[in-house]
């Protein structure tokens, strides 16, 4: 059967701890750190990802790399997802503490080259390149920052754009007055300024970590299936009802059934190129989807926006933010809507997408949502089947 008229499949998004330090490149997907900015020597400002609650910068959750063949101009295509990290700032609207902006670039652009272009050209005469050899460098290219651009001048905290710098050395930038008193004080600037010795503010940025991607595979315990058989995906909610709560909320069921496969999820991408059709979200719960007029055309070329990629409950274990519920960060998913027209982003260079949070519901986690809301849970309470909150 041809892949391409059969149910979509889901790219699933896993978090790995590199081994070493990632490269400052914008095409690796990435959770925390400081952003690599597509448009390399243009950053975004503070005041584009300020929390609209605690009026402090927000820091970056995801950097996401997903290009698109179309059209050109998404050749390089990147989203920057934004979060404050002020736990109480989430218990408020969720639109005020978070933020998600899309970035794209054609293929050839005055940023970045193919770095096997640069080595065939100084170390090969064109007399020694036949058409095997230029094909097998085409396939294996690399992209690498243009030599002759320069690089932008940003926070050392954050990475954002540097606006401020220090009075007294004027070699420290920073994208605003919070982080640079964050930097005099608990980064001890104070006692390095200037010596040239910069010393990183410690645990201020989630800590980094590398998104690999691989399609959604639905595994099933049972000795008459085949290991690793893939298996629709539509879940009988009334059998697994039986063996539920009265009254929970099927959705999270559902849900709940879907991530046994694939519990280390932290992102689930809904194009997939093999497919005609994209993935519907993974909602958590009935209640809390968007309603109509939430998800916004596109305001610069007035397309509906669609459902494009979720960040999934797991990546709260990778963010190490406060357990305590109430005053921690906090989301059952996070869901991002982007133009699928991939239109030009004009001299805004980073375009503004949607980005909706669905909470769990307490139908759908029953008396362990209740007592966390009474703050009453323990240990054990913590793990809903292999789903942590």
């Amino acid at each position: 059967m041809d892949e391409t008229d059969s149910n979509p499949i889901a790219i699933l998004g896993f978090a790995e701890e590199p081994e070493e330090p990632l490269p400052d490149l914008a095409f690796i997907s990435k959770i925390g750190g400081k952003p690599n900015w597509l448009h390399y020597s243009k950053s975004m400002k503070a005041e584009d990802v300020t929390c609209k609650s605690c009026l402090k910068p927000m820091i970056l959750l995801l950097q996401l790399y997903a290009p698109e063949d179309f059209p050109q101009e998404a050749f390089h295509r990147v989203f920057y997802v934004y979060i404050c990290k002020n736990g109480k700032c989430h218990k408020g609207p969720f639109d005020e503490c978070m933020v998600v902006y899309r970035s794209q670039l054609p293929e050839i652009n005055e940023y970045y080259i193919e770095k096997d272009k640069i080595r065939t050209e100084n170390d090969e005469s064109d007399d020694d390149r036949n058409s095997d050899t230029e094909s097998n460098i085409s396939d294996f290219s690399e992209w690498v920052v243009n030599p002759e651009i320069k690089g932008p001048i940003k926070c050392v905290i954050c990475g954002l754009q540097g606006t401020h710098k220090c009075g007294k050395c004027k070699k420290q930038y920073y994208c605003s007055k919070e982080h640079q008193v964050d930097d005099w004080v608990s980064g001890n600037h104070k006692a390095h300024c200037g010596t040239g010795e910069v010393e990183e503010l410690k645990n201020y940025l989630f800590k980094e970590y590398e998104v690999l991607s691989e399609p959604e595979v639905i595994q099933v315990n049972d000795e008459q299936v085949e290991e690793g058989a893939l298996i629709s995906t539509k879940i009988d909610l009334e059998e697994e009802a039986e063996d539920s709560e009265v009254g929970v909320d099927k959705t999270f069921l559902e849900f709940q059934k879907q991530m046994e496969s694939n519990p280390g999820q932290v992102l689930r991408y809904a194009r997939n190129p093999d497919f005609k059709e994209d993935c519907s979200p993974l909602w958590v719960s009935e209640s809390g989807k968007p309603y109509e007029k939430a998800v916004r055309k596109c305001e610069l070329c007035g397309a509906e926006r669609k459902f494009e990629f979720q960040i999934m409950p797991q990546m709260l274990n990778y963010l190490e933010v406060s357990s305590d519920l109430r005053d921690g960060i906090d989301w059952g998913t996070l869901l991002v809507y982007s133009c699928p027209e991939n239109c030009e982003t004009m001299g805004n260079i980073y375009a503004k997408e949607v980005i909706w949070r669905q909470q769990f519901s307490s139908d759908g986690i029953g008396d362990k949502y209740m007592k966390a809301s009474l703050g009453l849970l323990d240990e054990s309470d913590y793990n809903f089947g292999d789903i942590k909150i």
